[in-house]
């Protein structure tokens, strides 16, 4: 998994808008807990999502301080490179979350 600055990390399809969302690894910008979210339907989950939804929250449930996108050193000190699936690109991609109340663009942990 090398994921560059301009790539994000994907860890599957978002259920709740199958075939054109996706499950991208993000942290929280206080703590740089890892959880995952959709830039297209602005869900979020602390696991990833996988078949059935039991529950829809925004990404200020997991990170009320705001959030960005998760760096290949978060996922990995957090334990779960297993869930990574595939890296998209930045631009025009899945990791384009401007607008989505609480996300902080290029933003470090704190």
């Amino acid at each position: 998994m090398d994921a560059s600055s301009d790539e994000v990390l994907v860890a599957g399809e978002c259920p709740v808008c199958p075939g054109v969302g996706a499950a991208v690894m993000v942290a929280s910008v206080e703590s740089a807990e890892i959880f995952f979210a959709c830039p297209d339907c602005g869900c979020a989950w602390r696991t990833p999502p996988s078949g059935a939804v039991d529950s829809v929250d925004p990404p200020s449930r997991f990170a009320p301080a705001g959030f960005r996108l998760a760096h290949r050193k978060d996922v990995e000190t957090a334990g779960l490179l297993p869930l990574f699936v595939r890296t998209e690109p930045l631009a025009g991609g899945s990791g384009d979350f401007e607008g989505i109340d609480g996300f902080v663009a290029g933003a470090e942990a704190g």
